[in-house]
């Protein structure tokens, strides 16, 4: 599970397993509204994720340091 290895700290190479949707997710997870909901957000993806990868993309910006 990567999301629980992230958030252990592992070193995970998050940004080659979304490969060249990494920045896009990024910006977009940015410039997403703060009051809405985690599934808002997620839908408003122009990537679309399952949840799993949505979870791991939550978990990097969070061990990264980014809100």
């Amino acid at each position: 599970n990567f999301v629980a290895l992230v958030r252990a700290g592992y070193p995970i190479d998050v940004p080659k397993y979304f490969g060249d949707a990494y920045n896009t997710l990024m910006t977009e997870m940015d410039e997403a509204d703060p009051y809405a909901s985690l599934a808002e957000i997620k839908a408003s993806l122009s990537v679309e994720l399952t949840n799993e990868e949505f979870r791991l993309l939550i978990a990097w910006r969070e061990a990264i340091g980014v809100d």
